[in-house]
């Protein structure tokens, strides 16, 4: 399960990549203030990579809401999966000790 959410994560990045890169800077102003790099973007550059490869237990981006809906969605879900991941992990951890 936990490999099925980020493969439709993956997915749907790939699909909706021009959407996710407008986003990032809606705005003409947002588009100037980028370039001359006093603006942060709306969307994080580093974004997915956090979202996939961030340590620990995953935790929703603040952002999250200015993805596309299905974009969002599969954030939501992938997190959700790893933070049960991690669970598991732990939980295996402590019988072990």
């Amino acid at each position: 399960w936990f490999v099925r959410r980020q493969l439709d994560l993956r997915r749907s990045v790939a699909e909706h990549q021009r959407d996710i890169r407008r986003r990032a800077y809606p705005s003409l102003a947002h588009k100037l203030g980028g370039l001359l790099e006093v603006v942060p973007p709306e969307i994080p550059a580093g974004w997915y990579r956090d979202v996939l490869y961030g340590g620990g237990a995953a935790t929703e981006p603040e952002y999250v809401d200015r993805l596309p809906e299905d974009v969002a969605e599969a954030v939501r879900n992938y997190v959700a999966a790893k933070q049960t991941l991690h669970l598991l992990a732990r939980g295996l951890d402590d019988q072990a000790s």
